[in-house]
């Protein structure tokens, strides 16, 4: 997310499925706070795993299978890096849906 296109700056969203663990690594976020965030997300009855992301210029919060799981950070990436990557390792990953709405101003 918020990524700069040589990856020098990013914040990773990294769902492992060998070990049911969802993880946000604010590493390379810009300044602030560093290091990773990880929470068990087991998948849902059908094997899925279903992920909302809301990011904003300073922050990104996941939210795991509606809901069971929620992680917020703070993240501080320069404004021009709006980058969007999306793969998946050693397996396969498939996106079924993806919303993305631009956010206003609230003026304050």
């Amino acid at each position: 997310m918020r990524a700069s296109e040589e990856h020098k700056e990013e914040t990773l969203v990294i769902y492992n499925s060998e070990e049911n663990e969802l993880s946000i690594n604010r590493d390379k976020s810009g300044g602030g706070v560093t290091g990773i965030s990880r929470c068990v997300l087991k998948p849902a009855a059908d094997g899925t795993v279903k992920l909302h992301l809301f990011v904003d210029r300073s922050s990104i919060e996941v939210f795991g299978n509606d809901g069971r799981v929620a992680a917020s950070n703070r993240i501080y990436p320069h404004l021009d890096n709006t980058g969007l990557d999306l793969y998946a390792r050693s397996g396969t990953a498939k996106l079924l849906r993806l919303d993305v709405w631009k956010l206003e101003s609230g003026g304050l």
